[in-house]
């Protein structure tokens, strides 16, 4: 399965990855590859149960087969794993003892995911007094650094950060909680509330971050 995602197969999951499903053609022409390569490319994703599709019709035209990544596919694409893991144990490990007396497992879970987040968001430092791109700036490479896949959008008085490789994708359709850690990782580097709109864990190709930027230059410590 490693080798199934190298180069020009990994683009394109990545691409179906960032807009949901798309067809040959709309893939070889972001690509920049002929509909004949692409497709070739999507027989073997397609073998090693990384790539889905389903037929559709526009009108009386030939019918178009349209992509998607499995699950399998998701999964498949280059995460972090190792990094998140170092952070889990860490906190494990300053836990002090009667530290978890009287917690339930959600409760212990969202103590980790808020100090993994802190902890995660310390190790990029932002400009005392930054301007909300700066902070931006930052919080992009550090999301891109934990395999992420950010992707930024401005709408009138609002920024959405789209994250769309999320490490936690199956682990947070089963357990409440675990989206938790995008959020504060977020409002920790931008010194700023950060509202989730949709997640992946509701069904959605990507999770969806919006912060207002009427905020002014960060002032908390850090």
């Amino acid at each position: 399965m490693a080798n199934a995602l190298t180069s020009t197969r990994l683009k394109i999951a990545r691409l179906l990855q960032r807009e949901g499903e798309a067809t040959v053609e709309s893939l070889a022409t972001w690509i920049g590859l002929a509909s004949a390569t692409v497709r070739r490319h999507l027989d073997i994703l397609q073998r090693d149960g990384l790539v889905d599709f389903e037929e559709v019709r526009r009108g009386t035209g030939r019918p178009e087969h349209s992509f998607r990544l499995s699950e399998l596919g998701h999964e498949a694409l280059p995460k972090a794993y190792d990094r998140l893991l170092s952070l889990l144990l860490r906190e494990i490990s300053l836990l002090e003892r009667g530290a978890l007396d009287q917690k339930g497992g959600a409760e212990i879970l969202r103590s980790l995911f808020k100090g993994m987040a802190r902890t995660l968001a310390a190790s990029y430092p932002v400009p005392r007094g930054g301007s909300i791109e700066d902070r931006l700036s930052v919080l992009l490479n550090a999301l891109e650094d934990v395999g992420y896949s950010p992707e930024m959008r401005r709408g009138e008085g609002y920024i959405v950060v789209l994250v769309h490789n999320c490490p936690f994708r199956s682990v947070a359709r089963e357990i409440d909680g675990a989206c938790l850690f995008d959020q504060e990782f977020m409002s920790t580097m931008l010194g700023t509330p950060v509202e989730r709109t949709h997640s992946i864990a509701q069904g959605e190709t990507s999770c969806c971050h919006r912060v207002d930027d009427r905020y002014g230059p960060s002032t908390e410590p850090r």
